[in-house]
């Protein structure tokens, strides 16, 4: 199961097609979440729901919040996971620690991610720099296990939600790669 590790305890159903996708469900088996986030608001045309985007600023952050026990799980952290954001791109701490969650306004749902895993890193393995202990150093300074690496470093990750009536509804499209 190819699952970023963040999320791992937090998964209920999972399929392995195209993406890996998966629900999911809390420590307690709670189902339905609100979203918190920090991040803008875009109206993408022909979509129902404004989804979540980047700000000048900072990165996005998304929380789903189990209404009645305030359980939050991260589903996303633009500063911390996918290749582009191990990698590459440097976020400023100051801005990091001040990025203040706001509520989507939505029903509390059940939420459905969708991961795409198509980097081979295997292949590149020799180009990443890697400790004494054998982690490999991300571009933050942060090290890493290189299987940590394979489950992080995803490349795209969607991230919807399942309305009252079973349609889902997409909130966040993130290419990472």
């Amino acid at each position: 199961m190819k699952v970023p590790t963040y999320l791992k305890k937090y998964i209920k159903n999972y399929e392995d097609n195209e993406l890996a996708t998966m629900t999911l469900c809390s420590n307690g088996c709670k189902e339905l979440f609100e979203i918190w986030y920090y991040g803008h608001l875009f109206l993408v045309k022909d979509e129902e729901q404004n989804y979540i985007v980047n700000t000048d600023q900072a990165p996005m952050l998304i929380v789903a919040k189990v209404p009645d026990t305030g359980e939050e799980i991260i589903l996303f952290d633009g500063s911390k996971y996918g290749y582009n954001n191990m990698f590459c791109d440097v976020h400023d701490a100051e801005k990091l620690s001040s990025r203040t969650l706001q509520k989507l306004d939505i029903q509390p749902s059940k939420i459905m991610i969708e991961v795409g895993y198509s980097i081979n890193y295997e292949e590149e393995k020799e180009d990443y720099d890697f400790d004494e202990k054998g982690l490999v150093i991300l571009v933050d300074g942060r090290r890493i296990s290189w299987e940590t690496v394979l489950l992080d470093g995803f490349d795209c990750i969607a991230i919807s939600y399942i309305d009252e009536t079973g349609r889902k509804i997409q909130f966040v499209d993130e290419e990472l790669a």
